[in-house]
C-alpha cells in the first residue's frame, strides 16, 4: 500500500508542477487509510480543517493520478484525521459514572462566576453606567447578540467590536461562501448556508450581489444624541477565482439611509493574506483594504474623503432606536462586483467590523 500511495503522490508532483503550493499545503498531508486494488477504492486521511476543501478541489486529480498507477478506474473518498482513528482504535470502557451535581452549581463553577457579584448588588454611577448597559444587554441573550462583545470605555463614546459572521438579515447571490478559520460553512455559492446557525462563527464571507445587515449595539446613555459615528473594516470585491483588478460598487446604508458608495479596486490574490489560514485555498480571496468609514456633523467619509453629506445630525437616533448598517451590491451600480468581508484571523488586519460611537448631550 505504501508503495501504491508513494507512487501516487510522485504522480501528482508532476500534475501539480507549475503550483507547487497545492502539493506542499493539500496534497502531501494526506494519508492512506485503506486502499482496495480488487474495488479500486481508496480512502484517504486529511486533517479536519482540510477534509472538505480538498473534497472540493482535489478529488479529479487525486483520483487520476491513482487511477494511472492502478491501471484501473480508482474512486477516492476522504474521512478526517480524528475519525480515522476512532475507526482503528479499540473502544475504551465507559467512565464510571460521576457524582450528580445540580446544574446550576455546575454551570456557576464552569465559568467561574462568584455568586455574591450580581446586577443586583453592582454599584452602578455616572462613570460605569454605559459599562453595565452593555453587560445587562450581553447577559439577556447570552451566545446569541454580540459574541463576542468588546468595550472600552470613555467619556463621551463606546467601542465595539461586531464579529464579521454576526449578521442578522442579509439577501444575496453566488458567487457567495462564508467559512469559520477551520472549515467551509456548508457549500460555496449556495446562498442557504448564510442561515445556518453556525454563521456567527465566520470569520469571512463573499457574494456576487445582494447585502448583509449589522445590527449597531445602542449603548446610548438616556439625553445623549451620536456625535461622530466610526466603522473599520477590510473589505475587497469578489470575483470568480480572484482578480485585482475587479471594481465593485459597493454602498453603505444606515437604518435604510444610504450614506454613500465607494469602489473596491478588485478581489486580491496575489499573495497570501498575513492572517488567512494556512489551508485556505490560494486562488481565493487572500485580503483586502482597510477602510474607515465616518459620518459626523459634516458628512459621510472613507478614508479622510468626503463621499456624501449625509450627517449625523440628519440621522437622529435616541437610546431607543436600533442602528442597522447595511453593506450592498447591487443595482444601479456601474460595477456589480461583489463583495468579501475579512473577519479576524483572515486578510492582513486581523479584525472585526470595528465600530466607535462618539455622543454628546442632546440639548
Amino acid at each position: 500500500m505504501n508503495d501504491f500511495w508513494t507512487a501516487c503522490l510522485e504522480r501528482l508532483k508532476e500534475i501539480v508542477a507549475a503550483t507547487p503550493s497545492i502539493y506542499r499545503l493539500w496534497i502531501s498531508t494526506l494519508t492512506v487509510v485503506d486502499w482496495n486494488p480488487k474495488t479500486g477504492r481508496l480512502k484517504l486521511a486529511a486533517p479536519q480543517q482540510k477534509v472538505q476543501l480538498i473534497r472540493q478541489a482535489y478529488t479529479k486529480i487525486i483520483q487520476q493520478a491513482a487511477g494511472t498507477v492502478a491501471g484501473r478506474t480508482v474512486t477516492v473518498t476522504f474521512v478526517s484525521e480524528e475519525d480515522a482513528e476512532k475507526q482503528e482504535a479499540p473502544a475504551a470502557p465507559a467512565p464510571a459514572p460521576a457524582r450528580a451535581k445540580g446544574k446550576a452549581a455546575t454551570d456557576r463553577e464552569s465559568m467561574g462566576l462568584i455568586e455574591r457579584f450580581t446586577f443586583d448588588t453592582y454599584v452602578s454611577g455616572s462613570a460605569n453606567q454605559l459599562a453595565v448597559a452593555a453587560a445587562q444587554h450581553v447577559a439577556s441573550t447570552p451566545g446569541h447578540s454580540y459574541n463576542p462583545l468588546y468595550i472600552y470605555g470613555g467619556e463621551d463614546s463606546y467601542s465595539i467590536d461586531i464579529p464579521i459572521g454576526n449578521y442578522f438579515n442579509y439577501s444575496v447571490y453566488p458567487t457567495c461562501g462564508l467559512s469559520t478559520t477551520d472549515n467551509l460553512i456548508g457549500e460555496v455559492d449556495d446562498p442557504r448556508y448564510f442561515a445556518h446557525p453556525s454563521h456567527v462563527d465566520a470569520k469571512i464571507l463573499w457574494f456576487g450581489r445582494g447585502f448583509i445587515d449589522y445590527r449597531i449595539p445602542n449603548m446610548l446613555p438616556p439625553g445623549q444624541k451620536i456625535d461622530r459615528l466610526t466603522l473599520s473594516f477590510e473589505i475587497s470585491s469578489e470575483a470568480p477565482g480572484v482578480n485585482n483588478d475587479w471594481p465593485s460598487d459597493i454602498s453603505f446604508f444606515l437604518n435604510n439611509t444610504k450614506v454613500g458608495s465607494w469602489t473596491s479596486p478588485g478581489d486580491f490574490g496575489d499573495v497570501h493574506g498575513m492572517f488567512t489560514p494556512d489551508w485556505w485555498f490560494p486562488n481565493w480571496n487572500q485580503y483586502g483594504l482597510l477602510k474607515m468609514l465616518v459620518i459626523d456633523r459634516h458628512g459621510t467619509f472613507i478614508d479622510g474623503l468626503k463621499i456624501s453629506d449625509v450627517n449625523t445630525q440628519q440621522l437622529t437616533f435616541t437610546s431607543q432606536d436600533d442602528m442597522v448598517f447595511r453593506f450592498q451590491v447591487d443595482e444601479p451600480s456601474q460595477n456589480i462586483g461583489g463583495l468579501t468581508l475579512f473577519g479576524k484571523d483572515f486578510g492582513n488586519y486581523n479584525q472585526d467590523i470595528n465600530v466607535k460611537v462618539h455622543y454628546t448631550p442632546n440639548v
